[in-house]
């Protein structure tokens, strides 16, 4: 017997499905923001989301059906928090008709998704971290493998909401993951993230600062809708807040908050002396800030105790970061993303 379902959209997206949609289950009405107080072409009710209630008993599910993934957060929490329905009911159409159910979604009370796939659980709050996530685990753009029989010891710089963290965890040649993350909201994000996926206390450490080529307290430019693309430099920031609110024509509310970077060197120097039997790998993706880090690292002899290196380089080119790659002995390639972003891995050949 089909599960009975309201459907959510009932546009361009909703139609291309409409066929698939309707063998999987039996739709008792459609919900729309737009066309309700109609009736859909099968003779069945178009009705305002705030009337979703009075069909409570005679479904089990209600069916997002919109294309784009920030159209469906926004939905699905705007539901939840207006309490027109439990979270629990909620389905995203994507997971099936476009991700064909290799990921799934389960909407939080709070409107928030977590994440779910490969014995993985992550929470996002944003099209972007959904995106970057996505692409993390599938494109497997921070995978290595490092031939020898030590474990790996993982400094990950800009750790975000802990997806990378939890991404080298879940690697058996990983023994301890250190996380650094200057920003609350997000730092706060990545501690739940690691906590809900039972990893043991001795498998991370996790710190709520950045790391630079200095010691600095200072007031940063943050919106945790674009949190994956903030850099502890705020005229990194400026311009990729200018790019996204030029591709999604908006304008993020201006706010602040004060934010701590740490050294580099000092920092690094200390994880490497308590692990001098480990591969070291750094995985450096903090929105332009890598520029100063590896030449810290370069100055204080650190880069040619590190075995492995994954980043992304933004605005400033590759040519600085191949000078440091060659005279610490790094073999390297590399790819260009776009326009001022690129990345880049180096190893030891030993």
């Amino acid at each position: 017997m089909k599960e009975k379902a309201i459907v959510f959209g009932v546009g361009s997206y909703f139609r291309r499905y409409e066929q698939e949609l309707k063998k999987d289950y039996e739709i008792v009405a459609y919900a729309d923001n737009y066309k309700y107080g109609q009736f859909h072409n099968d003779g069945i009710e178009i009705i305002m989301p705030d009337q979703i209630k009075k069909y409570e008993g005679r479904y089990h599910n209600l069916i997002i059906m919109l294309e784009k993934v920030a159209l469906n957060m926004e939905v699905a929490k705007w539901l939840v928090l207006s309490k027109f329905i439990s979270a629990s009911k909620i389905k995203i159409g994507l997971v099936q008709y476009d991700f064909h159910n290799e990921i799934n979604i389960e909407v939080l009370a709070d409107g928030r998704w977590d994440i779910q796939f490969s014995n993985v659980s992550i929470i996002v709050c944003s099209e972007m971290e959904f995106w970057d996530l996505y692409s993390m685990y599938y494109e497997d753009n921070y995978f290595h493998k490092l031939n020898n029989s030590r474990k790996d010891i993982v400094i990950d710089i800009g750790m975000n909401i802990g997806d990378s963290a939890i991404y080298y965890l879940s690697k058996p040649d990983t023994e301890k993951v250190y996380g650094f993350e200057p920003f609350l909201h997000t730092f706060l994000q990545a501690k739940e993230n690691l906590e809900r996926n039972h990893f043991t206390a001795e498998q991370y450490e996790i710190f709520q600062y950045g790391l630079s080529d200095h010691d600095e307290k200072k007031n940063i430019f943050y919106h945790p809708e674009i949190s994956i693309m903030l850099s502890t430099d705020n005229k990194f920031s400026a311009l990729e807040r200018c790019d996204y609110e030029n591709t999604h024509s908006c304008t993020l509310v201006n706010t602040e908050e004060e934010i701590e970077i740490r050294k580099a060197s000092n920092v690094i120097s200390k994880i490497i002396k308590r692990h001098p039997n480990n591969n070291i790998v750094l995985k450096i993706d903090c929105e332009g800030e890598e520029y100063a880090i590896l030449k810290d690292l370069d100055a204080q002899g650190i880069l040619k105790k590190v075995s492995y290196i994954t980043l992304e380089w933004h605005y400033g080119g590759k040519e600085e970061i191949e000078c440091y790659f060659d005279r610490n002995g790094f073999s390297y390639c590399g790819r260009i993303i776009r326009k001022n972003l690129g990345q880049m891995i180096a190893w030891k050949q030993n």
